[in-house]
């Protein structure tokens, strides 16, 4: 799907875990896979001492905690919204 595709269906309220499960992609499959790019980049800033390791793993350790409830939000926007709200 391309990004447009995904923002759309998000917008319809659905989440990355409902595309990815009528796509046939295992949700896990998915977190081991956004975890690895985000453990890189947080691997290069420790090395380049933008931040400390004791750093790096309190961000890596709320992202375990984190990631899969932010897969399974419906809706598009700011946490807590489902979506954008037009009033008229």
């Amino acid at each position: 799907m391309t990004e447009e595709q995904v923002y759309l269906e998000r917008l319809k309220g659905k989440s990355i875990a409902d595309l990815a499960k009528e796509k046939g992609v295992p949700i896990e499959k998915i977190m081991t896979e956004m975890k690895t790019a985000k453990k890189v980049h947080i691997d290069q800033l420790v090395k380049e001492k933008k931040i400390t390791q004791e750093q790096a793993k309190i961000i890596l350790d709320r992202m375990d905690v984190n990631l899969k409830a932010a897969l399974e939000r419906k809706g598009v926007g700011p946490r807590g919204h489902s979506g954008f709200k037009q009033d008229k």
